[in-house]
C-alpha cells in the first residue's frame, strides 16, 4: 500500500520512505529536522533576533550552515531517499499555538485527509494491541476502543474515530 502523504509523529521517518507514492510527501515533526523547518519555526514563533545565540542565525541562514545542518540531522539523506521515489520531504517544528493541529483537524473533518487505520481492538484486548505495535508490522494506526459503543464498532472493524482513542 502506497500513500500520498505520511506524517511522522514518532521519529520513524526513515522507515516511512518506502510507503510513499510518486508525487507524495513525507513530513516529520520529530526525525531529521531540516534547516528550512528551523528557519520557518524561528520566523513563525516570532523569536526576537537578539534572543538567538550569537552566530546561530548567521549559521542557519548561510548556504554552508544550512547544508551542514541538513547533513548532520539526516534531513539531506532523507530528502534524497524521498526524491529517488519522486516524493518530497519536509520537517515541521511547532510553535505550540495549535495552528497546525487545527488545520489537520479541519482537513480530517472535511475528508481532505484520511487517517489510515490498521486494526482496532476493544479495551479488553489492550495487551494484544500493544503486542501488535511492538511487532512493528502495522500499516496505519492501531486503535483501542475505550467506550462500549466504540467496542461494538470494533467487532465489525468499521471504526468511527469518535469514541476511540488512538495509540
Amino acid at each position: 500500500m502506497l500513500f500520498d502523504a505520511v506524517l511522522d509523529t514518532v521519529g520513524e521517518a526513515s522507515r516511512a520512505v518506502g510507503l510513499l507514492r510518486e508525487g507524495g510527501g513525507l513530513c516529520s515533526i520529530i526525525a531529521s529536522p531540516s534547516v528550512e523547518g528551523v528557519r520557518a519555526w524561528v520566523d513563525e514563533s516570532k523569536v526576537e533576533p537578539r534572543r538567538v545565540t550569537l552566530g546561530v542565525a548567521t549559521f542557519l541562514n548561510s548556504s554552508l550552515g544550512g547544508w551542514a545542518f541538513n547533513a548532520v540531522t539526516g534531513a539531506r539523506r532523507l530528502r534524497a531517499r524521498c526524491a529517488a521515489r519522486g516524493a518530497g520531504y519536509s520537517s515541521v517544528i511547532g510553535t505550540g499555538d495549535g495552528e497546525v493541529a487545527a488545520e489537520l483537524g479541519r482537513l480530517l473533518e472535511e475528508g481532505g485527509l484520511e487517517a489510515v487505520l490498521d486494526k482496532a481492538f476493544p479495551l479488553t484486548r489492550c495487551a494484544e494491541a500493544l503486542e501488535e505495535l511492538r511487532r512493528g508490522r502495522t500499516c496505519g494506526k492501531i486503535v483501542i476502543a475505550v467506550t462500549a459503543e466504540a467496542e461494538r464498532e470494533c467487532e465489525g472493524r468499521s471504526l468511527a474515530l469518535a469514541g476511540a482513542s488512538q495509540l
